[in-house]
């Protein structure tokens, strides 16, 4: 869990190697950082590296009353500063498009979006 500058929480879970290529996990709706913990050996064994994070008001992250669904993209590049991630994939349930297509969008370091329940 991470603090931000405005005193609001962040809650992760780091799963894989942790030099690896970067995966951001995305939750839906409802979820939480735990979701990708199910994939932990996948990951090590294809050489990534994924990191769940709670969107506002889920698990350990704090509420932030008024906010998007794309209004939490700058808490998950925090959440990627703090453990000194450059670049990374984005990926996670097709609820959390939206947010992915924004970092696709913009100049942030998102190398990718994914979505593998899109259809």
């Amino acid at each position: 869990m991470i603090r931000l500058a405005g005193g609001r929480t962040v809650g992760f879970a780091d799963y894989g190697i942790p030099d690896a290529r970067a995966v951001l996990w995305c939750h839906g709706g409802p979820g939480s950082r735990l979701e990708p913990a199910y994939l932990r050996r996948e990951a090590s064994e294809a050489g990534l590296r994924i990191i769940g994070r709670d969107r506002p008001g889920y698990g350990l992250s704090t509420p932030q009353p008024g906010r998007t669904i794309v209004g939490w993209v700058p808490e998950a590049l925090a959440v990627a500063d703090h453990l000194g991630i450059g670049q990374f994939a984005a990926v996670g349930p097709r609820p959390a498009a939206r947010s992915r297509w924004r970092w696709r969008r913009s100049p942030w370091s998102a190398s990718s979006a994914l979505s593998p329940a899109a259809r």
